[in-house]
Protein backbone atom coordinates (compact mmCIF):
# COMPACT_ATOMS: atom_id res chain seq x y z
CA UNK A 1 0.00 0.00 0.00
CA UNK A 2 1.17 3.30 -0.89
CA UNK A 3 1.80 6.08 2.09
CA UNK A 4 -0.52 8.74 0.44
CA UNK A 5 -2.83 6.03 -0.20
CA UNK A 6 -3.00 4.96 3.18
CA UNK A 7 -3.72 8.24 4.88
CA UNK A 8 -6.36 9.52 2.10
CA UNK A 9 -8.17 6.08 3.69
CA UNK A 10 -8.03 7.18 6.52
CA UNK A 11 -8.03 11.34 7.38
CA UNK A 12 -8.67 11.42 10.81
CA UNK A 13 -5.50 9.36 11.86
CA UNK A 14 -3.47 11.59 9.47
CA UNK A 15 -4.72 15.09 10.87
CA UNK A 16 -4.02 13.40 14.18
CA UNK A 17 -0.73 12.62 13.32
CA UNK A 18 -0.21 16.32 11.87
CA UNK A 19 -1.18 17.85 15.22
CA UNK A 20 1.25 15.53 17.12
CA UNK A 21 3.93 16.56 15.07
CA UNK A 22 3.11 20.28 15.02
CA UNK A 23 3.35 19.98 19.03
CA UNK A 24 6.17 18.00 19.43
CA UNK A 25 7.71 21.05 16.64
CA UNK A 26 6.60 23.53 19.15
CA UNK A 27 8.25 21.81 22.32
CA UNK A 28 11.28 21.51 20.18
CA UNK A 29 10.96 25.43 19.21
CA UNK A 30 10.79 26.02 22.98
CA UNK A 31 13.80 23.68 23.97
CA UNK A 32 15.90 25.94 21.80
CA UNK A 33 18.92 27.76 23.12
CA UNK A 34 18.24 31.20 22.10
CA UNK A 35 22.01 32.28 23.88
CA UNK A 36 24.03 31.41 20.50
CA UNK A 37 22.27 34.37 18.85
CA UNK A 38 23.67 37.99 19.08
CA UNK A 39 21.66 40.81 20.48
CA UNK A 40 20.25 43.37 19.19
CA UNK A 41 22.03 46.94 20.07
CA UNK A 42 19.22 49.62 18.63
CA UNK A 43 19.63 52.90 19.65
CA UNK A 44 17.17 54.44 21.44
CA UNK A 45 14.63 56.39 18.90
CA UNK A 46 14.56 60.10 19.81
Amino acid sequence: MKLGHFFTDRPIFAAALAIVIMVIGGIAYTALPVSQYRTSHRRPSR
